[in-house]
């Protein structure tokens, strides 16, 4: 493997269109020379992976039970003692302590990844599934907020070895099953576990592992066996954990070598590719090769324009759904406050004959709990809406990707007759689901109701502090509804301000790659013929050493 490595990486590095390849495989080089195996956690958002990690390693490294991490990867490696660094996106790195952790990989700490981190690397005393083995916490994917899927796309294309995480708390959605045929593309070990089984009857766990294991089953091709585990109570851990390290020691070499060989095949693919159009537009007159450019120029400024159209569509989708889910809100509104009204009664014929100070104290405590559950509900049938309504958005923006990448590649085709694939990325955001609550008290509505209400008789006293409790109960939910809907809208233009800048950039990405690769090899149309000529025999070569080595 270490001679095939370097041979690949020899012959990408005598041509000068494949310095993407080469870097990717110099990457493969290092992993295999140091024996680093990676196994990587995945999964859709919430399904706990980050509190699994912690329960397998037997001590609360990783930060939980706060707003879903960024897109922010962390590895974690064996060490003589805890040590935590963060690299950034400018390539520099700093050591930080255990309690600083929170600061750079928490949405919360780090909203929009705003440090610009690149990921975390920690390493710990526990030695889990061996040494040289790189755990990984990848972001979740499948939410609603800002950050979209890409790192955790990214960054299963350097596992070795996959955990991929369930929870009851819903079956294996249409996300999470996209999401694992694209990692099956690039991890050679799989294993699946179902979280959060504390929570269910056994019965019903049997029944869930049953049908996702089916589901599972039909979609990686072979039979995935569900390991039922709980982070929280650490039930099921020490099997897991035992069944990844006996396979790991088994046959470590044997799937570094796999796992290393499956990927560079698919950096050899994207090589030749390249070269494969390389060497079919120099097969064409110098002056129709300048003419197919500026075409392909001008048909991707189109796209940008079309990028900017697509972005102001998905802004306007936004505004709409809010609109419809305000509308749902509103007319939620008369029945919540009919809830409240009804049950606040049932508590005042319980209370009425309270002295009036305690009634008061105790009927603010009722409401407030009363106010909290109905403004709940009125959330939950919100949020319910805005997932559903920003899968349409985010599923239009993946599906113009998607054309685009598809345009290109069709484009090349129609140009120079070969395949060119053209990859794009697959959008998805995180969720925050929570709202400002608050219950305007202003003081006492013993005295606010009115200055004399003391010295009326105790009934009429309570009846006067219901009346403006119920009065205030009402300004109360109208108040939270407007938050509710405020934190909607929040939540859109933070999630669709990253989103459509990284549409954008994708957008332009795929089509500046192919200008990039087609204005170099008009460089060297122009250049001496002869010189030129050498360079494509150089590159057939190349091609066909590649097919040998593939």
């Amino acid at each position: 493997m270490k001679a095939k490595l370097e041979t690949i990486i020899k012959l990408m590095s005598e041509t000068n269109i494949l310095e993407e390849q080469v870097q990717s495989a110099f990457e493969l080089s290092r992993r295999y020379s140091e024996k680093e195996l990676v196994v990587s956690v995945i999964g859709q958002f919430k399904r706990g992976k980050s509190s699994l990690i912690n329960a397998m390693l037997g001590e609360d490294i990783l930060p939980v039970g706060i707003i879903p991490l960024t897109t922010v990867v962390t590895e974690i490696r064996s060490g003589e003692s805890f040590k935590a660094l963060v690299g950034f996106s400018d390539g520099s790195e700093k050591e930080i302590p255990r309690e600083e952790l929170p600061e750079y990989v928490s949405e919360q700490l780090n909203r929009d990844n705003h440090k610009k981190v690149s990921e975390v690397k920690l390493w710990t005393e526990r030695e889990l599934f061996g040494k040289g083995v790189v755990l990984v916490d990848t972001p979740g994917v499948g939410s609603i907020h800002q950050h979209n899927t890409e790192t955790s796309h990214a960054y299963i294309e350097k596992s070795d070895a996959v955990l991929f995480l369930l929870s009851v708390d819903s079956p294996v959605s249409e996300t999470e099953r996209d999401f694992l045929l694209k990692t099956r593309e690039h991890a050679s070990k799989f294993y699946f576990a179902v979280n959060k089984i504390d929570t269910i009857s056994r019965e019903n766990l049997a029944e869930f592992i049953s049908y996702c294991g089916r589901l599972l089953s039909e979609a990686v091709g072979f039979d995935a066996v569900l390991y039922p585990v709980s982070a929280r109570t650490g039930e099921g851990i020490g099997e897991i954990v035992k069944k990844i390290t006996e396979d790991i020691h088994a046959s470590y070499e044997e799937l570094l070598s796999s796992s290393i060989d499956f990927k560079l095949g698919n950096i050899i693919s994207q090589a030749k590719s390249k070269m494969h159009l390389y060497l079919k537009a120099a097969s064409i007159p110098a002056e129709e090769l300048e003419d197919r450019v500026a075409e392909i120029i001008k048909k991707q400024a189109s796209l940008e324009a079309l990028s900017d159209e697509v972005q102001v569509l998905a802004r306007k989708q936004a505004e709409r759904l809010v609109g419809r889910i305000e509308e749902r809100v509103n007319a939620m509104l008369p029945e919540r406050l009919s809830g409240i009204r009804d049950a606040a009664l049932s508590r005042y014929e319980a209370l009425k004959t309270l002295p009036s100070k305690q009634f008061e104290q105790k009927m603010l405590a009722e409401l407030e709990a009363l106010l909290r559950e109905e403004v709940g509900r009125i959330n939950d049938a919100g949020l319910l809406m805005l997932e559903e309504g920003y899968s349409e958005i985010v599923g239009s923006l993946n599906k113009k990707a998607a054309d685009t990448a598809l345009y290109l590649s069709d484009m090349v085709r129609e140009y120079f007759g070969i395949d060119y694939p053209v990859n794009s990325k697959e959008f998805s955001v995180s969720s925050r689901d929570d709202f400002f609550f608050r219950m305007s008290r202003g003081g006492s509505i013993y005295l606010d109701a009115d200055r004399l209400t003391h010295l009326l008789p105790k009934a009429k006293a309570n009846a006067k502090i219901f009346e403006r409790a119920l009065q205030k109960a009402t300004d109360d939910l109208e108040l939270n509804k407007n938050n509710i809907l405020y934190n909607y809208r929040y939540k859109m233009q933070e999630s669709l301000r990253p989103m459509c800048r990284e549409f954008s950039e994708d957008i332009s990405k795929m089509g500046s790659e192919l200008v990039r690769l087609l204005k170099r090899l008009e460089q060297d149309h122009k250049s001496e013929s002869e010189g030129f000529g050498r360079i494509k025999a150089r590159f057939e070569e190349i091609m066909s050493q590649m097919d040998c080595l593939d």
